[in-house]
């Protein structure tokens, strides 16, 4: 019976720590930053002295527990936000080419 109470024990502590570390990398989309977006968003949250006052502090401490596994996620994920970065680069890229080529295009008269 003591070693069910520890296993169940074990898997709520680590499904604590799986949901808290995703807490900046699953918010990535609202950060500045093109690269370690998670880590970046708990850095914000860390700062801001209003999620200090009106989550008690509790949502800045998971995030101040949640970063050295953000940083983890982050770094795993830093080739695909390479490759993102450089897609979004290409695309904007192209619009402007295909923007200045309509602009350059004699219009027919009918």
């Amino acid at each position: 019976m003591k070693r069910l109470k520890k296993a169940i024990l074990f898997i709520l502590l680590f499904g604590q720590i799986a949901v808290i570390s995703g807490c900046g990398t699953i918010t990535r989309s609202e950060s500045t930053s093109n690269t370690y977006r998670g880590f970046d968003m708990d850095k914000s949250i860390v700062s801001n002295a209003y999620w200090w006052m009106f989550s008690l502090g509790v949502y800045p401490i998971f995030s101040i527990v949640s970063m050295p596994f953000d940083i983890i996620v982050d770094t795993a994920l830093y080739p695909y936000d390479i490759y993102q970065e450089k897609k979004l680069q290409e695309a904007i890229n192209n619009r402007k080419l295909l923007s200045k080529d309509t602009e350059t295009m004699p219009h027919q008269k009918e």
